[in-house]
């Protein structure tokens, strides 16, 4: 990492090393089944190939996540109720179970391409 005033400027290697987590080693790991760290590695890429768009896409969520989860969380039970509630519905199916998460800031971005 190279510092120059008033910007960051990443050496060759960084921005190759980010480039091939998002190309290779991301991908690659979705299809081992650790989710968690395909997320981690296409984040961490995002930010130091996208700086622009990742701040964009994080700034969507705002500086907090608790209250972004609350907000999830309540949805999903009302969508759950709704669900339940409706006649025609429920006589079609046995049991609802609603599912939610927060999506990532890469997959927003991508989602929003």
């Amino acid at each position: 990492v190279l510092e120059s005033p008033g910007k960051v400027v990443l050496s060759t290697t960084a921005l190759r090393t980010a480039r091939d987590a998002l190309r290779v080693y991301a991908p690659l790991a979705q299809r081992l089944g650790m989710q968690r760290l395909k997320s981690e590695l296409e984040n961490s890429a995002f930010r130091i190939l996208y700086r622009r768009q990742h701040s964009v896409a994080s700034s969507l969520y705002g500086n907090d996540v608790d209250e972004m989860k609350a907000i999830v969380q309540v949805l999903t039970s009302r969508i759950e109720q709704l669900l339940r509630s409706d006649p025609v519905f429920h006589d079609q199916i046995d049991d609802v179970n609603v599912s939610s998460r927060i999506k990532e800031p890469y997959s927003l971005w991508r989602k929003m391409l």
